[in-house]
This record gives structure tokens, C-alpha cells and sequence, in this order.
């Protein structure tokens, strides 16, 4: 559900006050929304992409003014006390005017410019890391499931040799979640399905 959908409610604040922006910057179509939302399924994340996706602005927004406020107060230390401007443009400039008219916004501009700088640095690194996190957690489910999977087929192997239906194999499959960690929670999944949503899996026995 879109969280500009009538009648929609969220707690996270920081998401509802980014959303415009998420809607200005996003389509829901888009291949990147497409790819997010399949990462934050694979890593068993229960929000929308829109919610998460507008609350990864706005912590690269807070992340990118505080970097600002640092890079300007860097560059104003580098440029105004540290490093001495008279010469850093390296160009012979005749006209007296535009001379004035360079040195007077150099240090400001060279100040603007390093704030810039930072400030697009911590947005990258706000929005970049929330945004990769689901694409970790769900390599490290999937390196889980291949690691545990040989072991979980061995067991539905015994399971199905002790005479259990299919169902049942399924069901002893979802509850073993402290043995085979997220292999259970796949066949929970499958479990929940065909207890809540009617889906079939014919039993191979029958």
C-alpha cells in the first residue's frame, strides 16, 4: 500500500516527513523502487518501500547539513586561517574590477564549495548505507539458507521415511527454526500460506 493511499497512518514520523520528497524523486515503477523492494522481502523486512526509501532521505538529509555545517566550518578554518588564497587561482587577471570582484567572493565560494562537498558526502553515506542494508541482510539470509539447506533436505528425507504426509513434513520444517534458522522461517512462510491463504501443495504421497 502506498502511504498516499486515503486512510493510511504510520508511527515513523521521519518517513511521513519525507515522502514528498520520496514521491518528487521516486517512481513507483522505477527499476531502483522494483529492486529495493525485493531486498527488503528477501531480508524479511515488514515496511513498505515507500516508508523506508522516504525515511533513507531524510537520515541522508540529516546526515548531509550535519556534514555541511562541519565542511563549512573546515573550510572556513582552511581557507580564511590556514591556507593563504592570494595565489590559488594562478591566473594573471588585468582588469582591476574583476580582480576586486574575484577576491571578494574567493574565500566565500571556496567555503560554499567544501560544505558542498561534505554535505554530499554525509548524504551519501545516510541515504547509501540505510538504502544497503536490506541487500546486506539478504545476502546473509541467502548465504544461510545455502549453508543450512543440505542439512534441512536430509532431515524432510528422515521426516518423509518416518511416514509423515507432506504437510506435515512442512510444518515440522517451520518449527525447527533454532536448527536450521532461516530455511525454517522460508518453510513458516510456505506453512502460513496454506493455513491463511488456502494455497495448495498436493501431497507428494497421495
Amino acid at each position: 500500500m502506498s502511504l498516499g493511499d486515503a486512510g493510511y497512518t504510520s508511527s515513523d514520523a521521519l518517513g511521513d516527513a519525507f515522502f514528498p520528497l520520496y514521491e518528487w524523486l521516486f517512481d513507483d515503477s522505477s527499476d531502483f523502487v522494483a529492486s529495493v523492494e525485493t531486498k527488503l522481502a528477501e531480508a524479511r523486512r515488514e515496511e513498505t518501500v515507500e516508508l523506508f526509501l522516504s525515511r533513507a532521505l531524510g537520515v541522508g538529509a540529516i546526515v548531509g547539513i550535519l556534514l555541511w555545517i562541519v565542511g563549512t566550518l573546515v573550510g572556513w578554518v582552511l581557507f580564511v586561517t590556514v591556507i593563504n588564497t592570494e595565489s590559488i587561482i594562478g591566473l594573471y587577471i588585468a582588469n582591476d574590477t574583476l580582480l576586486a570582484f574575484i577576491n571578494a567572493i574567493k574565500v566565500p565560494a571556496l567555503v560554499l564549495l567544501t560544505g558542498l562537498f561534505f554535505g554530499s558526502i554525509g548524504f551519501a553515506a545516510g541515504f547509501g548505507g540505510l538504502v544497503g542494508a536490506p541487500y546486506m541482510q539478504a545476502g546473509e539470509r541467502k548465504r544461510e539458507i545455502n549453508m543450512l539447506l543440505p542439512d534441512a533436505i536430509a532431515f524432510m528425507y528422515a521426516l518423509s521415511m518416518g511416514g509423515m504426509n507432506q504437510l506435515e513434513i512442512l510444518s515440522a520444517m517451520a518449527k525447527a527454526d533454532d536448527t536450521y534458522g532461516e530455511v525454517a522461517l522460508e518453510f513458516r512462510s510456505i506453512v502460513q500460506e496454506t493455513e491463511y491463504f488456502d494455497t495448495d501443495y498436493p501431497d507428494g504421497g497421495a
